[in-house]
C-alpha cells in the first residue's frame, strides 16, 4: 500500500504531492522506472493536463520510492469523477 502526503516548500510557499511507494522486487522497480519515464515524456511533449512528476527519490535499503509531483488543487481524481 502506498501513501500520499502534501508537502510545503517553505521558501517558495508552494505545495507539492509526495507519493511513497513500497517496492518488493527488482521487477517492480524496473516497471516503476519505466512508468515514470513514460509519464514524464507525456507531460513534456504535449499539453495533456497530466500531473507533472518533478522527481523521484529511490531508497534502496528500505525498498521505497518517493515520487514528487505537483499538487492537484481540486482534490483526488476519484472525487472529480
Amino acid at each position: 500500500m502506498s501513501t500520499f502526503k502534501k508537502m510545503l516548500h517553505v521558501p517558495g510557499i508552494q505545495l507539492y504531492g509526495l507519493k511513497e511507494v513500497p517496492i518488493k522486487s527488482p521487477e517492480t522497480r524496473k516497471n516503476l522506472k519505466e512508468w515514470i519515464s513514460v509519464w514524464q515524456s507525456l507531460f513534456q511533449n504535449s499539453g495533456t493536463g497530466l500531473i507533472k512528476v518533478l522527481g523521484t527519490f529511490w531508497n534502496c535499503p528500505e525498498g521505497n520510492v518517493s515520487i514528487l509531483m505537483e499538487l492537484m488543487n481540486a482534490g483526488s481524481l476519484q472525487v472529480l469523477i
